[in-house]
This record gives structure tokens, C-alpha cells and sequence, in this order.
């Protein structure tokens, strides 16, 4: 009989995550391209908490957007370094989101794929997405990184299908 591996705290801990993770509602999206994707609605408060979305960068984005400016042009007010942050930001919030296929740095199985090979069109959407809450209702935090959404279909797993709003 071999004896059982002591797991560390850190492992506990990761369990504890997974098992909390795997009772997420997960949406069936439509993007762009007509890729279906299954995803999670993400925690914005973890991103702030963790400082993975800096005060400070939400703070300038709404600011711009107050004055007038569209997202995009919001984006472009922002010095090299907040531009930085900003995309650093969106990529740990596909990552984080995306169930299948799963959005990894180095794809190691069939249904994993890489950050960087996700269309242009596709990733906007993703993002955007994220900024809606389940077919559009604004999520607490990200309306900062609202981009125009265009009219694809948005549901949930049991069936049932809503449009996603566009602005």
C-alpha cells in the first residue's frame, strides 16, 4: 500500500478554488467570428483586490469616458505604460473566463489555445462580454473597458437564448 502524498497548504487551498469554480454558471457566447465559447461570468472585485486592474487605471478610463470620450479613445489617452496594463489586464481576464476552449500561454491539448492566436474581432468581444453581465446588464467595475458589442447571440447552457445589447 503506498501511503497518500501530504498535500501543502497551497494545494488545499487550490482544491478549495477548483471546487468553488466548478459550481460557476457558465454562459454559451457567440463571438464574432461564430466561434462558440463557454465562459464564466468574471469577479471584477478579485482583479481590484488583487491589483491585477489598478485603481488608477479605472479611475483615468472613467474620466475620459466622463468627459465624452468613447472607450477607444479613452484607451488612447492613456500614457505607454497604463496601455500596458490595460491589455496586461484583458489577457488574465480571458484566461480567467474562458472554460473551452480553455485560453492558455502554451497550448498543451486540443482544446486549449493560445492568447496571442485569438483574433482581433473575437478578443474585443471577449472583453466586452466581460464588461455585460448575462446578455448585456452592466457588470460592477468594468464598464472602464466597454467597446462597442456587436448583435451576437448570448445564452446560457440549459438552453435558453437572450441578444447580447449592443450601445
Amino acid at each position: 500500500m503506498t501511503p497518500q502524498k501530504q498535500l501543502t497548504a497551497a494545494e488545499q487551498y487550490e482544491q478549495i478554488i477548483a471546487s468553488e469554480r466548478s459550481s460557476d454558471e457558465l454562459f454559451e457566447v457567440t463571438s464574432d467570428s461564430g466561434m462558440v465559447w463557454i465562459v464564466r461570468q468574471p469577479d471584477i472585485e478579485i482583479y481590484i483586490r488583487s491589483k491585477t486592474l489598478p485603481l488608477s487605471l479605472v479611475a483615468k478610463m472613467e474620466a475620459a469616458q466622463q468627459s465624452g470620450q468613447n472607450s477607444a479613445e479613452a484607451f488612447q489617452s492613456l500614457n505607454l505604460e497604463e496601455k500596458e496594463k490595460a491589455l496586461d489586464f484583458c489577457d488574465i481576464l480571458i484566461r480567467d473566463m474562458c472554460v473551452i476552449p480553455r485560453v492558455v500561454d502554451n497550448p498543451a491539448t486540443g482544446d486549449e489555445i493560445a492568447i496571442g492566436k485569438i483574433l482581433k474581432k473575437d478578443y474585443d468581444f471577449l472583453v466586452n462580454w466581460a464588461s455585460g453581465n448575462r446578455g448585456g446588464e452592466q457588470s460592477d467595475g468594468l464598464d472602464d473597458f466597454r467597446h462597442v458589442r456587436g448583435q451576437s447571440a448570448v445564452g446560457k447552457l440549459n438552453g435558453k437564448k437572450q441578444r447580447a445589447k449592443s450601445k
